[in-house]
């Protein structure tokens, strides 16, 4: 659950192998209450009164649905979609209080700025190659509430809650398959991910900080006849958005995460776990950025006809921007063979 620090003497209201026909595929705490792992979003500054607390457009949806042949639930798998192949998933994903406040004295929760999210993606790849596949994703968001008024910056400090429903941004996709090993019963992939954002989404709701971003990442990918493992690192690239007067910075990033997955019914039946991690490292005056972590497992099932239908709960692992303390995610996904 992430924590926002309330400012003392501030006022508030109280009260976010694949199961694929023809070609196997495999994929896939206890709150921090500290000077790193909390992050501030609330104040009390100049032209905001009682009862509010100003906020900055941002993304708060750090962990992002992959398309089925590539990764887990958000996680890369170090995969690339088959040449003629194409991927299609639509996604619905649930975040309950995935950005709260609290005091900064004794870091008591007294509000949210956003208690429940659901987000929508839609997701597709198009293999052009063995080791090259592009895509896009689109994000939007479908329902949040919260208990606290915000001051989004694109609101001339008019404060009110973020916006309930508006479009995210559009992340244009490249992988790049840089090695391929393929021995008896085991297959190793060395994989460049290039995702490249498009400020589509509404800074007022929290689905956009209005700026392009660059997120390149690695990714390293084992895969057996029934297991798949990887791991993965990498950096994002965008222009920092600092809250005025509070001490939350969301900017540039080191982002890794970890993959897993399991055939419990070969070819049919899937388990799945995976574990994110966003560490910004654009600071604030007061030396605070964003430490957003999720870890989330579930079954990814193959029904006749190709669908792919799969399904994940988690959590966050500290109280960070991004980091809610219940998260799930349902998705659907079909693929296409134009070979």
């Amino acid at each position: 659950m992430p924590l926002c620090k309330m400012r003392r003497g501030s006022n508030q209201r109280g009260t976010g192998h694949s199961p694929l026909p023809g070609r196997s595929r495999q994929r896939l705490a206890r709150p921090v209450i500290g000077r790193f792992a909390c992050v501030g979003l609330a104040l009390c500054g100049a032209g905001i009164g009682p009862n509010q607390v100003a906020a900055a457009g941002f993304d708060l949806d750090f962990f992002k649905p992959t398309t089925p042949s590539t990764g887990t639930f958000c996680e890369e798998n170090g995969l690339t979609v088959a040449p003629g192949r194409l991927d299609l998933g639509a996604s619905g994903g649930y975040a309950y209080r995935p950005l709260v406040l609290g005091n900064q004295a004794n870091s008591a929760v007294v509000g949210d700025v956003v208690r429940e999210r659901v987000t929508t993606f839609l997701a597709a790849s198009y293999g052009i190659t063995d080791n090259i596949d592009f895509g896009f994703r689109l994000a939007a968001v479908a329902r949040q509430v919260g208990t606290v008024d915000a001051d989004i910056a694109t609101n001339a400090g008019v404060p009110q809650h973020p916006r309930s429903a508006a479009l995210g941004d559009l992340d244009l996709i490249a992988r790049v398959g840089l090695l391929r090993v393929n021995r008896a019963h085991k297959r190793f992939r060395l994989t460049l991910l290039a995702p490249l954002a498009i400020p589509t989404g509404a800074t007022d709701a929290l689905a956009s900080n209005g700026r392009v971003s660059f997120r390149p990442r690695l990714i390293a990918g084992w895969h057996w006849d029934r297991t798949a493992a990887a791991v993965s690192a990498g950096y994002g690239y965008t222009a920092a958005t600092e809250v005025s007067s509070s001490a939350l910075v969301v900017g540039k990033a080191v982002v890794a995460g970890l993959a897993f997955s399991y055939a419990v019914v070969p070819g049919r039946v899937w388990i799945q776990a995976e574990a994110s991690f966003n560490m910004g490292i654009d600071l604030s005056a007061t030396g605070r950025g964003t430490a957003a972590t999720q870890v989330m497992t579930g079954p990814r099932v193959l029904i006749p006809g190709g669908i792919v239908l799969q399904a994940g709960v988690g959590t966050g692992l500290m109280r960070s921007a991004g980091s809610p303390r219940l998260s799930g995610v349902f998705s659907v996904a079909r693929v296409w063979d134009f070979r």
